[in-house]
């Protein structure tokens, strides 16, 4: 009798575990918990850390572009129809992360403006 119950719990989880995610979902909601640390490193700085804090955010931006790199080269190996498939399904998530970043990146992005106008002049 125990062996037979032994036998139905790994079926169980043999099937559970088949049920899970796809690679791609995987991939895709990788990307995003990715975009949303970069701008939160990107936020960190727009808050003017102490000096001994900047490098330490510098790192970490430098770690997550790799690991955003090396995710979005999995994710280009997909399929083009899996890919819209993903972006469809995760849009709300990945648009969201993405205007996240653009409002970390903005006060940035004007600086970097007010520099070439001024190199203009």
């Amino acid at each position: 009798m125990r062996i037979i119950f032994r036998v139905c719990v790994c079926i169980n989880l043999l099937l559970l575990a088949g049920c899970g995610n796809s690679e791609g979902d995987r991939l895709t909601k990788e990307q995003v918990r990715l975009i949303n640390d970069y701008a939160a490193e990107f936020e960190r700085i727009a808050t003017i850390p102490d000096k001994g804090e900047l490098p330490k955010i510098q790192e970490r931006i430098i770690i997550i572009q790799d690991e955003m790199k090396a995710n979005n080269e999995a994710l280009q190996k997909l399929p083009i129809a899996k890919l819209k498939e993903l972006g469809d399904k995760h849009k709300t998530e990945r648009d969201g992360a993405t205007d996240r970043l653009k409002k970390a990146l903005a006060p940035f992005r004007a600086r970097q403006n007010a520099k070439k106008i001024g190199e203009k002049s």
